[in-house]
C-alpha cells in the first residue's frame, strides 16, 4: 500500500479560477411548444382534456 502511496505523491493537481458562465434571463422568451398537445387543434385539445374513458392501451395479458 505504501508504493502506491509513493507513486502517487509526485503527482499533483492544480486548481485555477473558472470565469461563471454568464446567468440564464429570468424573464427569457418562452420556446415554442413542441410534443403531441402542440400538433392538436384546439378542437382536438378540447376533447383530450374531457375524455374521461378508460386510459388503459395494449393487450389485457400485459396489465398488472
Amino acid at each position: 500500500m505504501h508504493a502506491i502511496a509513493r507513486s502517487f505523491k509526485s503527482l499533483s493537481v492544480w486548481f485555477t479560477a473558472k470565469p461563471l458562465p454568464e446567468p440564464e434571463p429570468f424573464c427569457a422568451k418562452p420556446r415554442a411548444m413542441t410534443g403531441f398537445l402542440a400538433t392538436l387543434t384546439d378542437e382536438q385539445k378540447r376533447l383530450a382534456r374531457n375524455y374521461s374513458g378508460d386510459e388503459r392501451h395494449g393487450d389485457e395479458t400485459f396489465a398488472r
